[in-house]
């Protein structure tokens, strides 16, 4: 297949979904194409390829997080959210959805608005079975850190002591 017939069919998916990629779609756009076609492991790949390119795109960690987390690789998700916190953009307004984030403009100044990575309680029951999960499978390390992680990000002070806990139980095990 050539590869105007082969953009042809990429760009009338991407018209049928509601997304449509640029013209020289780079992996955050091929990403998005792949979130929006329903296939999480081809975003992921694509997000980590862009990251390997833009390790401070904020916007890439948290979209690849969030395909993690809904792919049900916890850890990684909540990996990607703490890493991306680090490149939260100024001035920018807090946003909590379960949507991926487009791009910011080219210029770069400003973001127009941030996920919320404060966990909430649904995603926090998650987080407790996966960690308790890797505990009975012997791997209280990745226990630990998932839950350290999870403290950091939330603001919310008694889940932050249930984390807390769930890390010195793991720790005064070893």
């Amino acid at each position: 297949m050539n590869n105007s017939l082969r953009y042809f069919f990429i760009l009338s998916a991407a018209l049928t979904i509601g997304y449509s990629p640029p013209l020289y779609a780079d992996n955050f756009d091929k990403a998005m194409l792949a979130v929006h076609s329903g296939n999480l492991q081809t975003a992921i790949s694509y997000w980590s390829k862009y990251i390997k390119q833009h390790p401070d795109s904020y916007e890439a960690l948290v979209n690849r997080g969030l395909a993690y987390f809904i792919s049900g690789a916890v850890l990684k998700g909540v990996s990607d959210w703490h890493e991306a916190r680090r490149f939260t953009p100024p001035f920018a307004y807090a946003y909590n959805s379960v949507t991926f984030l487009r791009r910011s403009p080219a210029d770069g100044k400003l973001l127009g608005y941030v996920v919320s990575l404060e966990l909430d309680p649904d995603f926090t029951a998650s987080i407790i079975m996966v960690g308790s999960l890797y505990q009975e499978i012997g791997k209280a390390r990745l226990a630990s850190e998932l839950f350290m992680k999870s403290k950091e990000l939330t603001k919310n002070p008694l889940l932050k002591s249930q984390f807390e806990h769930w890390v010195k139980l793991l720790d005064s095990t070893k």
